[in-house]
């Protein structure tokens, strides 16, 4: 075709024409409305960062060991066992966590004291060990094979095996068969048996002499 030809076809004009004619067409304010919605965008996403970095820093506040939760922040539920099989299931399914059992009669000032204590640790220790509750009357097996004669004992498992305890004085106890004074007493004691266990300890030296205290 002769270049007269291509006078014909205004579509036909080269690549930098089309595109200044296109900027040309642009709606008006459209260039100036685009850094808006992304300075408004950035700046949602500046918000969900800065609460999200709240959310966490209060998580590990009401979570630092040794420090009494928040008011109005209510305790985890602590799981039960209503059958011997449940409890077997239990103790010989958790392969890489120490297993605590709480056993003893759900009404006994003990065991509502416990609760309280076990209830509060059971969120900051689930990574290291799974806790339970067993009621000895619904679960009567448990008081025969674990021999608790006892009002109320907390006792360690591990792949499948009873952790006996030392409490002081070189004697070694089952479990321990009073209340504990607080979550931080528990979670140091859990410590103590988990760091036993992965060494292959046959026995747990607790981090606290209780054989003046108790005199057992």
């Amino acid at each position: 075709p002769s270049v007269a030809s291509l006078q014909c076809y205004p579509s036909r004009r080269p690549p930098q024409q089309a595109r200044a004619s296109i900027m040309q067409r642009r709606p008006a304010g459209t260039g100036s409305l685009l850094p808006r919605i992304a300075a408004a965008l950035l700046s949602q996403l500046e918000a969900l960062r800065a609460g999200g970095a709240e959310v966490r820093l209060q998580a590990a506040r009401s979570l630092s060991v040794g420090r009494p939760s928040p008011a109005g922040t209510s305790m985890a539920a602590l799981p039960r066992l209503h059958s011997a099989y449940a409890v077997e299931q239990a103790i010989l399914g958790e392969k890489s966590k120490v297993v605590c059992l709480r056993v003893g009669e759900e009404f006994e000032p003990d065991c509502i004291r416990m609760d309280e204590v076990l209830r509060e640790a059971v969120g900051i220790v689930e990574g290291a060990c799974s806790i339970y509750a067993v009621d000895k009357q619904e679960v009567p097996e448990c008081v025969q094979e674990f021999q608790v004669t006892e009002p109320m004992a907390t006792l360690f498992f591990f792949r499948g095996k009873l952790l006996p305890l030392d409490l002081g004085a070189g004697g070694r106890q089952k479990g321990i068969t009073w209340v504990v004074s607080g979550r931080q007493e528990f979670i140091e004691l859990v410590e103590a048996v988990c760091r036993g266990a992965q060494q292959g300890r046959d026995f747990i030296v607790a981090p606290k002499d209780y054989s003046m205290s108790f005199r057992y």
